[in-house]
C-alpha cells in the first residue's frame, strides 16, 4: 500500500514538471495535490481518502499560489530605460566656435563618466556647456558626445545622448 502511495505522489511531481507550471498557482495545486492524496492516505488508509485529500489539496494550494500569483503583479514595474536614440541633427548656418579646452577635476566617486564640454546651438547662436561628471542612467551605456559636421551651406549639429553598447 505504502508503495503505491509513494509511487503517485513521485507521479504527481513528475506531471507537474512536465507540464512545466508557469505560475504559483499551477505549483500551488500539484503540490497541494500531493500533500492532500499522502494526508488522505494516511487518514482514510484507502483510495477514496487519497482522491478526497487530493481534490482538497489541490484547490487549496491552488488559492494559495493564486494569492502569490496576484501580489507579484502588484509590485511597481521596473523604472524605464532612459537611453535615448539619437535624435535628428540641425542644421546651422554659422561655423561653430573653437572647442573651449577643460581639464576634468578628479570624479566625485567610482562610475562616474566626463561629460566634455560643448558649443549648443540655441536656435540664435552658440551657448558653451561646460564639462561635467554624471552618472549614467543605467549600466552597459556610453555618452555620444555632441558634434558638428560640415553640411551643404553649413553646418550639422549632432546632439549628445546615450547609447547602449
Amino acid at each position: 500500500m505504502k508503495a503505491r502511495m509513494v509511487c503517485g505522489v513521485m507521479l504527481l511531481g513528475m506531471t507537474a514538471w512536465a507540464c512545466g507550471c508557469q505560475t504559483a498557482a499551477e505549483n500551488g495545486a500539484w503540490i497541494g495535490a500531493g500533500t492532500g492524496a499522502l494526508a488522505g492516505q494516511a487518514i482514510g488508509h484507502n483510495a477514496k481518502g487519497t482522491l478526497i485529500g487530493a481534490g482538497v489539496g489541490a484547490v487549496g494550494g491552488a488559492i494559495v499560489g493564486h494569492e502569490i500569483d496576484k501580489s507579484r503583479a502588484t509590485q511597481p514595474p521596473p523604472p524605464p530605460v532612459v537611453v535615448e536614440q539619437a535624435p535628428p541633427p540641425v542644421v546651422v548656418q554659422q561655423a561653430p566656435p573653437a572647442v573651449v579646452v577643460e581639464q576634468a577635476p578628479p570624479p566625485p566617486g567610482p562610475g562616474y563618466i566626463w561629460v566634455q564640454g560643448y558649443w549648443t546651438w540655441t536656435g540664435t547662436g552658440y551657448a558653451w556647456t561646460s564639462g561635467y561628471w554624471t552618472m549614467p542612467p543605467q549600466p552597459n551605456v556610453i555618452w555620444v558626445t555632441p558634434r558638428y559636421e560640415r553640411w551643404d551651406n553649413g553646418y550639422r549639429y549632432h546632439p549628445g545622448y546615450w547609447h547602449r553598447y
